[in-house]
């Protein structure tokens, strides 16, 4: 795998953390690295089919409300 970029997260850590204690780049910094863990788990899948019913199945996002029913 390869690395995350880091000029989007630059651009999106310089607006939304602008005025935080620590700083833009210390968030940016963070905020890349804890990506780079999740990335380099072998167990995360950013994909998961869920069963609706007994013979069909959706694909969702890690993040998709469908989970967590």
């Amino acid at each position: 795998m390869g690395e995350i970029e880091k000029e989007p997260w630059e651009a999106a850590c310089r607006l939304k953390y602008r005025f935080h204690d620590d700083g833009w780049d210390i968030q940016m910094a963070t905020q890349i690295s804890k990506g780079e863990a999740v990335l380099m788990d072998h167990c995360f899948c950013p994909l998961k089919m869920v069963q609706v019913s007994p013979n069909q199945f959706k694909v969702c996002s890690y993040k998709s409300e469908v989970l967590f029913l």
